[in-house]
């Protein structure tokens, strides 16, 4: 991944006097495109403003969560970056200075709708867990899994999430797996010019468009939005 897109929230320390006064103007977001080197120059000048050497509890919110992204970027499976080159899919990758676990956490970081955002849920159909891929907007009705998978349908604890994907509930990406996974793809998603996806940890997310989704999960394209129900993260 050669180039990440920071998006910075308004914070007086990593963004520079111009960038502060606009942010606090707008109440908006600081966006920034750098590399990995550089991220790790704005951490690393932030903590020499501090003027020594800090505990984490003495760091502002944004310093630590451009700290915990960078560390989350260097541990993250080479295979993700690996599987959208091999599909043609641009890497580009957002980190974000605030978590992202939710999908409304995620849309209001990237400036998009919840229901652009891409959940990549686990069930259990019987023992085979299969990747259910929602709308951010909407709820993955157990009962249309169960008539698509031919088993009973139930969802996964963290646990089996984290055995069967390799990363934790909140940053669960909709590929990179250890293990090839049936999956299933919201129709709703499809309505969509772009789509925002976790990366692997709650600090980042990356773009997508519906077909590439499609094409690199191999997914079956089917309704599973629960009817009447409201969104829940």
């Amino acid at each position: 991944m050669s180039k990440l897109k920071i998006v910075v929230i308004y914070d007086r320390v990593l963004v520079d006097e111009a960038d502060e006064q606009s942010a606090a103007a707008e109440k908006s977001p600081v966006v920034r495109t750098l590399d990995k080197k550089e991220v790790e120059e704005e951490v690393a000048d932030a903590l020499t403003k501090l003027g020594h050497e800090p505990t984490m509890h003495e760091l502002d919110g944004t310093a630590k969560s451009l700290l915990a992204s960078v560390e989350a970027l260097a541990s993250l499976e080479p295979a993700f970056a690996a599987v959208l080159e091999a599909h043609g899919v641009p890497s580009e990758m957002i980190l974000l200075s605030e978590s992202a676990r939710t999908a409304a956490q995620a849309a209001a970081a990237c400036g998009v709708g919840v229901a652009q955002i891409v959940k990549s849920l686990v069930f259990l159909a019987g023992d085979e867990p299969i990747l259910v891929l929602v709308s951010g907007a909407n709820q993955a009705d157990e009962r249309r899994l169960t008539s698509l998978s031919g088993r009973s349908v139930r969802r996964a604890d963290a646990a089996a999430v984290r055995a069967v994907t390799g990363f934790a509930i909140g940053g669960v990406p909709p590929l990179a797996h250890p293990q090839p996974l049936r999956v299933f793809i919201d129709r709703d998603l499809l309505t969509h010019d772009r789509l925002i996806a976790a990366a692997g940890t709650p600090h980042a997310v990356f773009p997508i468009t519906p077909a590439d989704l499609c094409r690199v999960t191999g997914g079956a394209v089917a309704d599973l939005k629960r009817d009447g129900d409201a969104a829940r993260p």
